[in-house]
């Protein structure tokens, strides 16, 4: 078979596995008027219409602060309250609680016409009533049915995780004075948290539904475009073509298309069922274990949280916390994600040509030409986004440029066509399949509110000082604790903004650097999706795999383990990402944490250019550990130490790699 004659891209490798029935298929495929087709209809109509209205307010500018935010709150409740019906399926038979849900719908009705009452007349300030004797404002009984509506939204969508943290922020907030020790405040009124919480744009309508509607909203519904253009099925053809063919190949495919597709999706969860349902099957069929196929994919996977350019929701929250503007965020984060990406392949690499493992038939691999012709256009979106950014257009606008162009691009082929249909039920699955996400998002403002209320988390922050003992090292331990901990029952974007609220304070005030700090929180929230015992991603990818959930969670954190290491060295060290005034530095650190990390990746699997010994192995792990250590002293600035362990840990290396050669005959 000619190079000419070789495939191209298999276009149903793109192709998302089959779901329950939508609301809008449900919809279009029931011909007889039902309850359920009616609350199908609905549910189609404000799915379509939250994204249109976000996207609309993206592309002209605001309405108004208060109003748009309360909108786009109001019109996801009443999704959520619908699909998420009490004890039923959205689709089942209408049960007696059915009248509970259709309350809480008309209360959301309800508070939002009052909401955009008040925006615009001011007027409701001024309305009170008596009750027991006692006068009381309208807003602040509307307040705690607005709160109530949001946590009981939240509970359906997420689960009880989300609705006891800001609510135990709330409890806080209420009874402060009546708490021990360091942690006793001053108690504010039922009346004032509601003041807080809605009456000012600091809580419900915060920081969380801002962010959510200028940036995070719109770019998670670039990814799921993108997806479904399918997109994934050219990552993946093109990694085939790249490196199908060379030892390890189904791995190294994987490790390549799921970097691709993280780039864009963010999203751990969406990258393992994309990619790993085409690539671990090959992996097990290759002759990888089905627990390290799994670990591969997740570890390959989960590092979409924090690659560039999308990097997960906690990206935008990092540019508006650390005021940085987000194409230079994008710059500085690319290299911790190089670095762990490196460590995942080479990883890959040294276990393939330990184990034997050779690379795909040359033949069955397609065409990188042919790839690029059938399916290059895919990635104009993306390039268009990072050329827009980098100009200095708005990261809103820019997103529905990206939205637009992925729509448009799609049309150039039929097996990437995004029909009007097709259109509509991607933004229904992109609300549908994000609602607990974007609710814990919104929900991020009532812990902001409820944190300003009573100053808790200036409290927490000196805690985390006093039990680090001032000590940079302890305060980073603690803070990678906390964050794995937090991951195992919260997505990644709430890890990150507790630590926002206490831990990354803490560390920038024993002397942390403040964008590598917040980085570091959110690479080690992401890593808790790998890490056992509650590995989301791993148990994902081990379903697909046939293999133990906790065997390959434990794989999955040996073969990621750059992403417990990598967050150390960049916040002791900024100059590996770039943060500095010199590009030498930059540049030979870098290149020492790649020789570091790839001693690291021989040691742990046994090999570099043959089996490995055991003295091997303990050279190698040291050289490594020395490598590494410059980071640490470099950052200090301590110059002897800095000399002492990179040049150590250079001559330790070097000696495993000759160790190595001098046993040529040794298999």
């Amino acid at each position: 078979m000619t190079q000419t004659e070789r495939r191209g891209i298999d276009w149903s490798a793109g192709v998302s596995r089959k779901k329950e029935e939508s609301p809008l298929e449900h919809f279009w495929s029931n011909r007889r008027w039902g309850s359920t087709t009616i609350i199908a209809l609905i549910l189609g109509l404000i799915a379509v219409m939250s994204c249109v209205f976000v996207i609309y307010r993206g592309y002209f500018g605001n309405i108004d602060t208060r109003i748009e935010r309360s909108i786009i709150v109001s019109l996801l409740e009443l999704y959520v309250f619908l699909k998420l019906p009490i004890r039923r399926k959205w689709n089942a038979r209408i049960n007696r609680f059915f009248p509970i849900d259709v309350i809480l719908c008309l209360l959301v009705v309800a508070t939002q016409i009052y909401t955009i009452h008040g925006a615009i007349t001011l007027d409701t300030q001024n309305w009170r009533f008596t009750t027991f004797g006692s006068e009381l404002r309208v807003d602040h009984v509307v307040g705690v049915v607005v709160l109530v509506l949001l946590f009981e939204a939240t509970r359906r969508s997420f689960g009880w995780v989300m609705v006891g943290l800001p609510l135990a922020f709330i409890v806080y907030s209420l009874f402060g004075g009546y708490m021990p020790g360091p942690l006793k405040a001053i108690s504010v009124s039922w009346t004032h948290m509601s003041e807080m919480l809605y009456v000012l744009n600091e809580g419900v309508y915060g920081i969380g539904a801002e962010v959510l509607l200028s940036m995070i909203f719109l770019y998670i519904l670039f990814g799921v475009f993108v997806t479904e253009s399918r997109t994934g099925a050219f990552f993946t053809a093109a990694a085939d073509a790249l490196v199908g063919r060379f030892a390890g190949g189904p791995a190294k495919v994987s490790v390549i298309g799921s970097a691709a597709m993280g780039t864009i999706t963010g999203s751990a969860i969406a990258n393992v069922v994309t990619t790993g349902s085409i690539t671990i099957p090959i992996m097990k069929k290759m002759g990888f274990k089905p627990e390290f196929a799994g670990a591969v994919e997740t570890c390959a996977s989960t590092a979409g949280y924090f690659t560039p350019p999308i990097m997960g929701a906690a990206a935008f929250l990092i540019a508006v916390f650390t005021r940085t503007p987000y194409i230079l965020l994008c710059l500085y984060s690319a290299i911790p994600a190089l670095l762990y990406y490196t460590a995942l392949f080479l990883q890959v690499h040294f276990r393939a040509k330990k184990d034997n493992l050779r690379g795909l038939d040359p033949k069955a691999l397609p065409s990188l030409r042919r790839v690029m012709l059938e399916g290059g256009h895919l990635i104009l979106p993306l390039l268009l986004i990072i050329v827009a950014l980098t100009i200095g257009y708005s990261v809103t606008r820019v997103a529905v440029w990206g939205i637009l162009a992925v729509i448009i691009i799609s049309l150039f082929r039929a097996e990437t066509r995004l029909t009007p249909k097709r259109i509509l039920l991607t933004m229904e699955s992109m609300v549908s399949n994000n609602l607990g996400v974007i609710m814990s998002i919104i929900i991020t403002g009532v812990i902001q509110g409820s944190l300003m209320a009573t100053g808790l988390g200036f409290r927490l922050s000196s805690l985390v000082q006093s039990a680090s003992m001032g000590s940079m090292v302890f305060g980073l331990i603690i803070a990678a604790v906390i964050s794995l901990i937090l991951g195992t029952g919260l997505p990644a974007v709430l890890v990150y903004y507790i630590c926002v609220a206490f831990i990354i304070p803490a560390l920038v005030s024993m002397g942390a650097p403040v964008l590598p700090s917040h980085v570091f929180a959110l690479m080690f929230g992401a890593m808790a999706m790998i890490t056992p015992p509650v590995c989301v991603a791993a148990f994902t990818a081990a379903a697909i795999a046939g293999a133990g959930p906790m065997r390959t969670g434990l794989a999955a954190t040996r073969l990621g383990f750059a992403g417990y290491v990598v967050p150390f060295m960049f916040v002791f060290n900024p100059a590996i990402m770039l943060l500095g005034d010199s590009p030498l530095i930059s540049i030979v650190s870098i290149l020492l944490s790649v020789v570091g990390l790839a001693a690291a990746a021989a040691a742990f699997e046994g090999y570099l250019i043959r089996k490995t010994t055991i003295p091997e192995r303990i050279v190698l792990m040291l050289g490594a550990f020395g490598l590494v250590a410059v980071q640490f002293f470099w950052g200090r600035g301590m110059d002897v130490q800095v000399w002492t362990s990179m040049s150590g840990g250079l001559a330790l290396t070097v000696l495993a790699f000759v160790m190595q050669v001098l046993r040529r005959n040794v298999p």
